[in-house]
């Protein structure tokens, strides 16, 4: 049984736990009591606030405060901040809307710019750049929404130099007309080189990868009305406006993935300071006697980190989240079967409850299951039991079954495998790190000799098997140990992207001892390893050749443990001169 009835409802439940921290960026702000809509000042509209559609309801938040909450308390004075220079329609009401947030747990904070702020947008970059939720006002200064702009801009560019980020950014402004202002910060983007934004919701929202711009207006006040909502309008009440930014969270985190990691890093903040107190002051003695008693310091380092990474590792485990977001009920949620479904036929099957109603038996075909809805979603509930339920050559076919296409699972399966196995990739969004690698057991590099007239372009990977404490403490020169990886389509251990925009290629390791590769680098004096160095926008390893090796990925440990250990076995194997027919009867044994 699920904990969730619906997607939706585990999508926003992983939103409301992760989403802690917002900014609002607005040059008008109201600190006082919000006033009934009847009693608000009546101001010409400017054009630019003419409005295509009557409007919808006047904002039931202006009336939800009573007289008493809207006198300002006398023993609190009331924060200095810009003059309202605009229509009452522009301004944002602090109160209401500080309110709002907090009753839905979220840190709301405010940057309040004026006409005068030379380094507006540096500031507002600052303030947003490391929240959740943004959300500023179109014109940061009266009538110019190119601060606006510019900050969309800037924040923009920054996540895709650090890999991608989700980014939620809400326009809530007291403009009307939303879908042309928003066709403005689009045409404003693509000039910027951001390219692949898409409009959508009515035009009143940009989406592109990992990224969401939304626009929504201030409640009417004054003299407009009764307020639809349409293309050109979308007004959100003051108290109503936390809510709308988790809706529209939930349209940025779409997916059953997305949603444990939120409900797991979400678990790791609620946690933050009870794992602070795990390592109290009174344990760094202790830790400098690991570090000064052991031969490599660096292994006190990476020691802790474990002991960290384990800590979260306890607070997303205590919480069960893994199996509230992830488990048979759940994932069954994302099961989508193809428009036509494909048979698969059945070799060997033993009764079994859990397969009863999806095993189909045929006069003159024999047994088979049809890989329609219904039967994904048995088996990702409960599995695949091969002792029990046995495929002919269709094995492989059913996975595939999950995905539009054969192609697209393809790539979607490559990508996972990519994602279980290494730790780190190059050409692709995923980081290599702010910091120079150091060569280790499970880098993988590679070296291209450009095609010559007689021979065409030949590119050389190699998977690194030193151990990681040889590794270390180095001087001078040092032979490094790789196994070679030949390309293989159909028997393969790796899948590695090759480059941005390029699909996916399949790596088998050759792991037999003479196949090992000696490779000569000098290490850095300083850090006493081989470390990375970049050339022509490439980061990789020069050798004592000359020889530029470029880094491509690095295995998690436990993979890259394992191909070492598989390279060791070969090494333990022994010759035996001896009866050839017994030989033959000990089973089958690699070459």
């Amino acid at each position: 049984m699920s904990a969730y009835a619906t997607f939706e409802e585990l999508k926003m439940a992983a939103v409301q736990a992760f989403v802690r921290t917002a900014i609002l960026i607005d040059n008008e702000p109201y600190t006082g009591a919000v006033p009934p809509a009847g009693d608000a000042p009546k101001k010409a509209t400017s054009a630019a606030a003419s409005h295509r559609f009557r409007p919808k309801q006047a904002s039931e938040a202006l009336t939800t405060q009573s007289e008493t909450e809207r006198e300002p308390s006398p023993a609190v004075a009331a924060p200095t901040l810009p003059e309202p220079t605009s229509i009452a329609g522009h301004q944002l009401a602090v109160r209401p809307v500080t309110n709002a947030f907090a009753a839905k747990k979220i840190t709301c904070g405010f940057y309040f710019p004026t006409a005068n702020d030379a380094d507006l947008v540096e500031v507002a970059y600052a303030a947003a750049q490391h929240v959740d939720a943004t959300i500023i006002d179109w014109q940061l200064r009266e009538k110019d929404t190119t601060p606006a702009k510019e900050l969309i801009t800037k924040l923009l560019l920054d996540d895709r130099a650090e890999g991608g980020r989700l980014r939620l950014i809400v326009v809530y402004t007291g403009e009307r007309g939303l879908d042309a202002e928003c066709a403005k910060l689009l045409e404003h983007l693509n000039k910027n080189g951001l390219t692949d934004f898409k409009p959508e919701d009515q035009n009143r929202a940009l989406s592109a990868p990992h990224t969401l711009i939304t626009f929504a207006n201030k409640p009417a006040v004054g003299d407009r009305g009764v307020e639809r909502e349409g293309p050109a309008a979308r007004p959100i009440a003051w108290d109503a406006l936390p809510a709308f930014v988790l809706e529209s969270y939930t349209r940025l985190s779409a997916g059953l993935l997305q949603a444990f990691a939120l409900s797991s890093i979400g678990a790791v903040r609620d946690d933050t300071h009870h794992l602070l107190s795990m390592f109290p002051p009174k344990l760094d003695a202790a830790f400098l006697a690991q570090r000064a008693g052991i031969g490599d310091p660096g292994d006190a380092e990476e020691l802790m980190t474990a002991l960290l990474v384990s800590e979260f590792s306890a607070s997303i485990r205590d919480r069960d989240i893994a199996a509230r977001t992830l488990g048979g009920d759940t994932a069954a949620f994302r099961v989508q079967a193809r428009e036509r479904p494909e048979t698969m036929k059945v070799e060997k099957y033993s009764e079994e409850p859990i397969y009863k109603d999806i095993v189909k038996a045929t006069a003159g075909s024999g047994k088979h299951i049809l890989a329609d809805e219904a039967t994904l979603a048995t088996l990702v509930r409960n599995g695949l039991d091969s002792k029990k339920l046995v495929f002919k050559k269709d094995r492989k076919k059913l996975e595939l079954q999950l995905f539009a296409d054969d192609a697209d699972g393809a790539r979607q399966l490559g990508s996972f495998a990519r994602l279980a196995t290494l730790t780190r990739e190059s050409g692709t969004s995923r980081r290599t790190g702010r910091g120079k690698i150091a060569l280790t057991g499970g880098v993988i590099v590679r070296t291209i000799e450009p095609a010559r007239e007689d021979a065409p372009e030949k590119q050389t990977y190699l998977l690194c098997v030193q151990p990681g404490c040889d590794a270390v403490r180095l001087q001078g020169v040092y032979a490094f140990p790789f196994c070679r990886m030949k390309q293989n389509a159909d028997n393969f251990d790796l899948i590695l992207s090759p480059g941005a925009g390029l699909d996916d290629a399949t790596y088998k390791v050759e792991r037999k001892p003479r196949d090992l590769q000696l490779v000569n680098f000098e290490a850095d004096p300083t850090s006493q390893t081989v470390q990375t160095v970049e050339r022509e926008g490439k980061v990789g390893f020069t050798d004592t050749s000359g020889t530029f090796w470029e880094f491509i990925a690095e295995l998690r440990p436990l993979e890259a443990q394992h191909f070492t250990t598989l390279l060791v076995g070969k090494f333990n194997r022994v010759a035996l001169n001896t009866s050839e027919w017994l030989r033959l009867r000990r089973g089958q044994e690699e070459n």
